[in-house]
């Protein structure tokens, strides 16, 4: 639990999966999408700053931001660089150069938070959730609003595993997005999970 995982978008209720599920094979082949982004501008993403970590958890950080904000940095929105266990890296009291992606929901004044991102890309991020109707950031979130919106068949995503039972792998691919990859519905490829079941 809390490793970093990369799976891979299988099909998703847009592309007509079965049961209208969010379908994820370990591995395959990697994507050649684009990044689908929607034109709407969301309030707030974007801008760059320094915050200041308050709380680890095992998912998330807590950070202290600029004019008495806080701020939810996630663990798939941290800098690629942490590793495979990238919430072990981030210590209470550290600073951080992150950049907002947008309001963190039902969390009073909370920003959703990344590091691994580009301000240019949080906007197009925001847009795209916005443009889907999630834009506040509740339910799945900026960025996971943004990525079901956006998914496609190929499409390569990062994740972190967060449960592990004899048959289910959890993995959270986004604030708010967790997906869950059934034993029976693993494959080397995209191919694999095609097919018929015998």
């Amino acid at each position: 639990v809390g490793k970093k995982l990369t799976a891979f978008v299988a099909g998703n209720a847009a592309s007509g999966s079965p049961g209208g599920r969010l379908l994820l094979t370990v591995p395959a082949a990697k994507s050649n999408k684009g990044d689908g982004a929607g034109e709407a501008a969301a309030v707030g993403a974007g801008a760059e700053m320094e915050g200041v970590v308050k709380e680890v958890q095992s998912a998330q950080a807590i950070l202290s931001l600029p004019n008495g904000r806080k701020g939810r940095l996630h663990a798939t929105e941290l800098a690629y660089d942490n590793g495979s266990f990238p919430m072990k890296k981030i210590a209470v009291g550290a600073s951080l150069n992150v950049v907002t992606l947008g309001p963190a929901g039902d969390r009073g004044n909370m920003l959703e938070l990344t590091q691994r991102r580009s301000a240019d890309e949080a906007k197009d991020i925001a847009a795209a959730a916005a443009d889907a109707g999630g834009g506040d950031g509740s339910g799945a979130g900026i960025a996971g609003t943004a990525a079901l919106a956006t998914l496609s068949e190929g499409d390569e995503l990062d994740g972190i595993v967060s449960a592990v039972s004899s048959d289910t792998l959890a993995i959270a691919v986004a604030p708010g997005l967790t997906a869950r990859l059934p034993k029976i519905e693993t494959g080397d490829s995209i191919g694999a999970l095609r097919k018929s079941l015998p």
